[in-house]
């Protein structure tokens, strides 16, 4: 996304999206969604993958909708790796939240 208010916090599948949107608008965090699947579809090239849906979040409220991934136990993308846990090969933790639950 050019837009450099923007902040993308999450990258993954349509449902889990989805949840994260309406926990977002629960907050009074209005997310853009860039959905390249619909995107895709609508141009005649079908599916493009399965973690093809984006979120972003205007630059003021990351660490606010962060708070809300690690609450969701959704990885924040906005983390560097060097701050994240591998749990398995698609799922990713932060040092903080692994902390709190072992």
């Amino acid at each position: 996304m050019a837009d450099k208010n923007y902040i993308k916090i999450f990258e993954g599948s349509f449902i889990v999206s989805n949840r994260l949107v309406n926990e977002l608008q629960n907050i009074n965090i209005f997310p853009i969604i860039k959905n390249e699947i619909e995107s895709a579809r609508l141009a005649g090239f079908g599916l493009v993958g399965l973690n093809s849906i984006s979120v972003y979040v205007f630059k003021d409220e990351v660490e606010k909708a962060n708070n809300l991934l690690i609450q969701l136990r959704i990885y924040p993308i906005s983390y560097r790796l060097s701050e994240l846990i591998i749990v398995s090969s698609n799922y990713y933790v932060t040092l903080e939240f692994f902390n709190r639950i072992i």
